[in-house]
């Protein structure tokens, strides 16, 4: 009897081995696995660090309001007003750093308000393995905030890229609260 319990107890731990095993076979080494998570998703830092920036179209900054019509509804004391420092003339890009899908819910989030400009004014969602972009979001002609949900596959790099090329009336985008897998929001 103890010998037929001695083979089940080493199958089934040869089995529970062989599942971990193939487990990890389908991730990366894991120096090279990036974050499952946006570093500085919702600029609690007071500033772009995590992210790359060209141009002067935004402006990390801790207003409540815009002054004229009501609150941003933003996430968190900083938020990203792409008006606040040279209107609606400055164009450039955020870029966020690459985060992985390998654990965590399938989505991806985050907060958006200004211009709508789906061609010039925009966050996009890029595969960073093949420079592929998945998703494009734009504002509403809107300072307040609304949230952008994206459903996203298992197993790839990602980036969000934020485009501000337009210029004049509600040339500017806002964002706030940007979310990875492994932090997601959505339930």
């Amino acid at each position: 009897m103890t010998r037929v319990f001695g083979s089940r107890k080493k199958f089934l731990t040869l089995i529970v081995t062989a599942l971990f095993v193939s487990l990890f076979a389908i991730l990366p080494a894991s120096a090279s696995v990036p974050p499952n998570y946006v570093s500085n998703g919702s600029f609690e830092v007071g500033n772009f660090n995590g992210w790359t920036v060209t141009g002067n179209a935004f402006t990390v900054t801790n207003d409540t309001d815009w002054g004229w019509g009501g609150p941003f509804n933003h996430v968190g004391t900083y938020h990203v007003w792409g008006y606040k420092n040279a209107g609606d003339d400055a164009t450039g890009t955020l870029k966020s750093t690459t985060f992985y899908s390998y654990w965590g819910k399938l989505y991806v989030d985050f907060l958006i308000g200004g211009g709508n400009d789906i061609d010039n004014l925009y966050v996009a969602l890029i595969n960073n393995e093949t420079g592929e972009e998945l998703y494009r979001a734009t504002g509403e002609n809107s300072e307040t905030y609304r949230r952008v949900i994206w459903p996203i596959p298992y197993g790839v790099q990602f980036y969000f890229k934020v485009v501000d090329n337009k210029t004049g009336g509600w040339g500017h985008i806002n964002v706030d609260d940007f979310h990875g897998p492994g932090e997601t929001i959505v339930p």
